[in-house]
């Protein structure tokens, strides 16, 4: 997707967290697979800025901005949002 197309309303800017559970779970499934390996190791999930704790639907905006500029790259208002989460998660 990109940005402008959703904003411009041709796609939506929302789309399913379970597509998205599901395209990512090699990728999960390995890192769970590292944590239960090996002590100690958290796991940083990003899904949670664009789907909420446990909403059903995900979204590439937030308060009405995207948070990507384009279909690989956050944008400079979503590179903030990205580090206020991180933040979060490193300070627990």
């Amino acid at each position: 997707f990109m940005p402008e197309d959703c904003l411009s309303k041709r796609i939506s800017c929302e789309f399913n967290r379970a597509d998205v559970l599901q395209r990512q779970r090699i990728h999960r499934d390995m890192l769970k697979e590292i944590a239960a390996r090996f002590g100690g190791v958290r796991i940083f999930d990003t899904l949670n800025i664009f789907c909420g704790d446990n909403s059903e639907k995900c979204s590439i905006l937030k308060d009405g901005r995207t948070l990507y500029r384009d279909s690989h790259h956050l944008s400079h208002y979503g590179s903030i949002e990205y580090g206020k989460y991180l933040s979060s998660f490193l300070n627990d």
